[in-house]
């Protein structure tokens, strides 16, 4: 899927490797995750598809390589996003771990669960300072609705942060 989402990511803008990794931490990483070690092989299997071009370019006395999604690419990412959305599975350490947490004394449970929602919060916090940051940003007129969608999975990591600590603390912290 990675070939895919690179696809994505340059269908508006050629972009570096190091762009591409940048691009998708600030926005896509809260619900998948990229490395330099997937971005490369997706590069070089959508390059090998046709579906990307390289240009060797020189930025700051640095030589890089530019890519630039193919009109095929195009074609192909329209065809891989059309697709119908798969339901996919809850894969969440803290909850796999919360499976096991009865194996621990109470006081160490609560310690790790009263921990886990103070990183809730720092995520929430970095979150509600992007959002900010974007609500400020004038969106062109033909990127609107592409934003619109964007936009909607930031409120979807806001509203699921703000679901996980309310359940963490319903359900374990208050019945002290």
């Amino acid at each position: 899927m990675q070939d895919k989402v690179v696809l994505g990511f340059l269908i508006h803008k050629d972009l570096t490797s190091y762009d591409l990794k940048k691009a998708m931490d600030q926005s896509t990483s809260m619900f998948y995750n990229s490395s330099l070690g997937s971005i490369h092989p997706a590069l070089k299997k959508n390059e090998k598809a046709g579906y990307v071009t390289a240009t060797d370019v020189v930025e700051n006395g640095r030589a890089k390589k530019r890519y630039s999604i193919t009109k095929t690419g195009k074609e192909q990412f329209t065809s891989w996003i059309s697709e119908d959305m798969p339901v996919g599975n809850i894969k969440d350490e803290a909850m796999l771990r919360l499976f096991f947490l009865g194996n621990l004394k109470i006081e160490k449970r609560d310690e790790l669960i009263e921990k886990y929602i103070t990183q809730i919060d720092a995520e929430l916090a970095g979150l509600y300072e992007k959002q900010k940051g974007y609500d400020d940003l004038m969106i062109p007129k033909d990127l609107e609705d592409i934003a619109k969608y964007q936009m909607a999975t930031l409120q979807f990591g806001i509203d699921y942060f703000e679901f996980v600590k309310k359940w963490y603390s319903e359900y374990f912290l208050k019945k002290k």
